[in-house]
């Protein structure tokens, strides 16, 4: 009966985790852009975005399987995560 209440806490813990990298991944693409109103160059920031964006994406979708059971959504979260890599990588190139 132990180990069953320390896995839901070790689960929930782990939910809470991924709801603060949300919160945080969030915040930091509102950052990007904010900076990109004063930097430049934007090929750099085109590249952090679409890479904060990816990560925010793959976050998402794992939140949203894990806590509101939309498995069609978590396939667009991935869809679209997959598509910031693609033109993440074609930004590199």
């Amino acid at each position: 009966m132990k180990n069953v209440e320390i896995y839901e806490l070790k689960s929930d813990s782990f939910k809470r985790f991924l709801l603060f990298v949300q919160l945080f991944l969030s915040i930091g693409l509102f950052g990007v852009l904010i900076a990109a109103i004063f930097i430049k160059n934007m090929h750099i920031i085109k590249i952090l975005l679409y890479g904060i964006l990816t990560l925010l994406m793959l976050v998402m979708a794992v939140n949203n399987k894990n806590f509101y059971k939309r498995k069609y959504m978590t396939y667009i979260y991935l869809v679209i995560s997959v598509i910031l890599i693609i033109s993440m990588v074609l930004e590199i190139l």
